[in-house]
């Protein structure tokens, strides 16, 4: 008998167990439980449509130091946005320095009183950029160029300015030289508007040996670059 009763109680919470199942899989949602599911936590991925994928064009202004040459830097790139968070692009920076002054070698012409010399060239390549807190108001971007470029020393004397003869030999005199770069930063962006930010940090370039040039020596030309970037684009 008690084994009789014990199966028809068990049958009977089998059969409540899953009558509550079917009741629950044919449930009506109200607009309120969907919000509810909605943001219960999903499982994360590095690319998927709950985040979505962007992309924007830079462009930045600068300042940086050639072995005590004092340079204006001015570059763009281009890049891919996944996830808010990582952006993966190409882009590229040119630059000039202020031309530098100093003596004329011993038994130059004595008309040449000072010789000068500048350095302008150009580098450029891959670019990767972690960002933290991409979507709050002020938030930090990790930028980081792989690359290569070239550059040209200029010298000239003051006498290149009142003729038009290129005889002398240190008037118009160039030389050049190619170069591995590699140059991460770290940039603080105010978000200005949802397509717009603004950028204000340092990179650090690391160079290959720039060789054969008039006044640099078979060295890299490692230094800091300070960098204004203004982004337009969608993040």
């Amino acid at each position: 008998m008690k084994r009789t009763i014990t199966l028809i109680i068990t049958a009977l919470i089998t059969q409540l167990g899953f009558t509550q199942i079917i009741l629950e899989n044919n449930k009506q949602y109200t607009a309120e439980d969907s919000i509810t599911i909605a943001k219960r936590p999903q499982p994360q991925t590095l690319f998927n449509n709950q985040k979505g994928f962007g992309g924007y064009f830079a462009v930045n202004f600068g300042y940086s130091d050639f072995k005590g040459k004092a340079s204006f830097i001015s570059g763009e790139r281009i890049m891919f946005v996944a996830n808010h968070y990582l952006g993966i692009g190409f882009g590229g920076k040119g630059f000039i320095t202020n031309p530098k002054e100093s003596a004329p070698p011993v038994g130059a012409d004595p008309s040449i009183t000072t010789i000068y010399n500048n350095t302008t060239g150009a580098y450029g390549g891959l670019y990767l950029e972690p960002v933290i807190w991409s979507i709050k108001s002020v938030h930090i971007a990790f930028p980081v160029m792989l690359g290569a470029g070239a550059m040209v020393e200029a010298q000239w004397d003051n006498t290149y300015w009142d003729s038009g003869y290129y005889n002398n030999g240190y008037t118009n005199s160039n030389v050049s030289s190619i170069f591995f770069v590699a140059e991460p930063g770290i940039d603080v962006e105010l978000n200005i508007a949802k397509w717009f930010r603004i950028g204000l940090g340092a990179s650090y370039r690391i160079t290959s040996k720039v060789e054969g040039l008039l006044n640099t020596y078979n060295e890299p030309m490692n230094g800091f670059n300070y960098n204004l970037t203004f982004k337009m684009g969608i993040f």
